[in-house]
């Protein structure tokens, strides 16, 4: 709506710096975030994580969103303790 011509509506300012780089630009950092993903799922233990927390939530959520959820963070403290916390408590990742 607002970029259609002829709107009568105050718009000024701007909606963020997104809309500022260019289409080269912004293809190309979703590239990265998907390929991240992608490197992050090739993990065992990465997998394993997602296979625990869609069991724990009692397979209410998708699979797929699980996986994109954590793939896209797999590399922070948090997500990496939880991997390891996982591994102590169930000997199988190799």
């Amino acid at each position: 709506m607002l970029f259609q011509p002829h709107i009568k509506l105050q718009k000024y300012g701007t909606i963020g710096a997104f809309w500022e780089k260019p289409k080269k630009s912004l293809w190309k950092e979703i590239a990265e975030g998907e390929q991240r993903i992608a490197d992050a799922l090739e993990r065992p233990e990465v997998q394993q994580l997602v296979n625990h927390i869609h069991e724990l939530l009692g397979e209410s959520i998708p699979i797929e969103k699980i996986e994109r959820s954590i793939g896209t963070h797999s590399e922070t403290p948090a997500i990496e303790r939880w991997i390891e916390q996982l591994a102590l408590d169930d000997h199988t990742i190799e």
